[in-house]
């Protein structure tokens, strides 16, 4: 139904199987890491505006696992005392531990500010993503562990540090071969997927909230009277729409071979 996504679980109760859910994959982890950083991109960059209250609780899954950031309230950059942008960064890292190692924030935030996630991660990662690689397990320990530096000065910048490496790691992911002990997942890519309509995009655009939509659905969302986000629910600054040719290249591939 265009209008509104079909969100069904948080991401927390996704990582504790609530419901008697299926363990998420490690692909599928990357993947979340990615677009979630994607969507406090647009918050920061785009709208100056800082999240505050990032958790796995107010990150909702769709039933393509993209997810979508919520709160009872986004506040602008904060002044003195209220919570920062660096704050949003160092919840993000508390995230992708959540991701990797599968304990709750609490528990990682008694492990960040010392050696033992890194010196023991074979042991601590969980087990029911699946056979995650080690070489890219730890890089992306050491890019969460960044973020949750004690000093917000030496936190990465997401759109040039973070989302990079972990695109890198969603694109390798996506051409993993790894046999996977978590659930049967969709086969398309999850990014092939308009959020909106929830099909495998023909005519994918590119909206001013950096997000990717299937032309007509979108154009649909703006017809209906919207002139917000359908993944942030900010305004957005204005609806122009612009093709994404590269992955509708990669769409068009993909088809053709399955």
């Amino acid at each position: 139904m265009i209008g509104c996504l079909s969100m069904s679980i948080s991401l927390e109760d996704r990582l504790c199987c609530t419901g008697n859910a299926e363990p998420l994959s490690w692909q599928t982890r990357v993947c979340i890491c990615t677009e979630t950083c994607a969507a406090l991109i647009f918050l920061h960059y785009h709208g100056g505006i800082a999240h505050g209250d990032l958790k796995a609780g107010n990150i909702l899954l769709n039933a393509n696992f993209m997810p979508k950031l919520i709160k009872s309230g986004l506040s602008h950059e904060p002044t003195a005392g209220e919570r920062s942008f660096g704050s949003d960064v160092y919840s993000f890292g508390l995230i992708i531990l959540q991701l990797l190692i599968g304990k709750s924030a609490l528990k990682l935030k008694e492990m960040v500010h010392d050696s033992f996630i890194l010196e023991n991660l074979k042991g601590i990662m969980d087990f029911t993503a699946g056979h995650w690689p080690l070489e890219q397990a730890r890089e992306l320990a050491h890019m969460a562990l960044r973020c949750c530096d004690i000093n917000p000065s030496n936190r990465p910048d997401l759109k040039f540090e973070v989302w990079p490496v972990l695109e890198h790691m969603r694109i390798l992911s996506e051409g993993s071969s790894s046999n996977l002990s978590g659930p049967k997942e969709p086969s398309e890519p999850p990014y092939f997927i308009c959020p909106i309509n929830q099909e495998i995009m023909q005519n994918p655009h590119v909206a001013a909230d950096g997000f990717t939509y299937e032309a007509d659905a979108i154009r649909c969302w703006f017809s209906s009277g919207h002139n917000t986000s359908p993944m942030t629910n900010l305004r957005l600054a204005n609806l122009d729409l612009v093709p994404n040719m590269t992955l509708r290249s990669a769409i068009q591939d993909w088809l053709q071979d399955h």
